[in-house]
């Protein structure tokens, strides 16, 4: 979601952290860039959870880390074409964007411990002491919050919701599943179904 002409804002973000730019605000900058009103609409939409509610909790949180740039902006921070490098460039902080966006294939934590240049050992340890869980966990707990919404939200069939999210076939997606939530795919679609009407 970033524009053609601007760096991806987490690249923004990083130059400015290393810059030491602040980021505790006062009241005045505080409501200048109406956090309170961002916090209080996405605290809504995820107790609500209707449909698109985390595109929405995302739009949300894009105008305000855009607001924060333009808070900046105005005391003399300048984009520069370094932050344009780190574009393409995952370390630990960032890497959960990648398996993000990269949900839909087959992600191995080997192959994640090397788009952030680690060994798998020191890789699985730092992930784990920053996410305060393993990172094969973290994926699957992605990947079930993902079959929840493809659930509630749409009438795809389980095996193309598996194919969709990277699991090997329809029964490992509804094992998976089942062993996180105690239902089955098509118990979960009936619950849901019924709460939502």
């Amino acid at each position: 979601m970033t524009s053609a002409y601007s760096p991806k804002l987490r690249s923004i973000f990083r130059f400015a952290e290393k810059r030491k730019l602040h980021t505790i605000f006062n009241t005045t900058q505080t409501n200048t860039i109406k956090a309170k009103d961002i916090f209080l609409y996405c605290i809504e939409e995820s107790q609500k959870q209707k449909y698109s509610y985390d595109v929405l909790i995302q739009t949300e949180l894009y105008k305000l880390l855009i607001e924060i740039i333009r808070l900046w902006q105005k005391e003399g921070f300048v984009i520069e074409n370094e932050m344009y490098e780190e574009d393409q460039k995952y370390d630990i902080y960032t890497i959960t964007e990648y398996i993000d966006e990269n949900m839909t294939s087959n992600l191995l934590v080997t192959d994640i411990a090397a788009k952030c240049k680690m060994s798998y050992s020191y890789f699985a340890k730092n992930f784990y002491l920053l996410y305060q869980e393993s990172c094969k966990s973290y994926i699957e707990k992605i990947r079930i919050h993902k079959v929840k919404d493809y659930l509630t939200f749409t009438n795809f069939d389980i095996t193309y919701i598996s194919q969709e999210l990277g699991f090997s076939d329809s029964s490992h997606m509804i094992k998976t599943f089942k062993r996180a939530t105690g239902l089955t795919p098509g118990e979960y679609r009936k619950k849901r179904g019924s709460h939502m009407s």
